[in-house]
């Protein structure tokens, strides 16, 4: 039925997008920091939200 697919799909978007927020994570945890630099810091952090 339509209303079971769309379920599916509802699933299948928020698997979707939590696989993209911890690839996001992990990128960040790769990348290196320098605390003392600001600007990539308020970069970093834009990049999570």
């Amino acid at each position: 039925s339509i209303a079971m697919e769309k379920k599916i799909n509802n699933k299948d978007a928020i698997l979707l997008s939590g696989r993209n927020t911890i690839d996001h994570v992990n990128a960040l945890l790769a990348s290196n920091a320098n605390p003392s630099d600001d600007t990539s810091l308020s970069i970093r952090l834009s990049m999570i939200k």
